[in-house]
């Protein structure tokens, strides 16, 4: 009868260690993903569109410049942010 229970208690470890191992792989596996990130740059006194303005990812040499109507679009890899100088 011990034997029965140690069996039991061996299975539903082996059952939690396989779901923790996939949980880890499906984070692992979103937090991968690129991801788009687009906005609109106005000038603060007046609200009209800036454009050519650079938007630069933080820590990296990657980013984008704003089209003639203040629009920009650029992707992230690994959860980077963005820096808006």
């Amino acid at each position: 009868m011990r034997s029965f229970f140690l069996a039991a208690k061996g299975s539903i470890l082996a059952k939690r260690i396989l779901l923790v191992s996939l949980l880890l792989a499906i984070n692992l596996f979103a937090s991968a993903q690129p991801k788009t990130i687009s906005g609109f740059i106005k000038k603060t006194d007046d609200g009209t569109p800036l454009s050519k303005a650079t938007v630069l990812i933080k820590g990296t040499s990657s980013g984008t410049i704003s089209d003639e109507k203040g629009f920009y679009s650029t992707t992230l890899v690994d959860d980077n942010t963005i820096n808006n100088d």
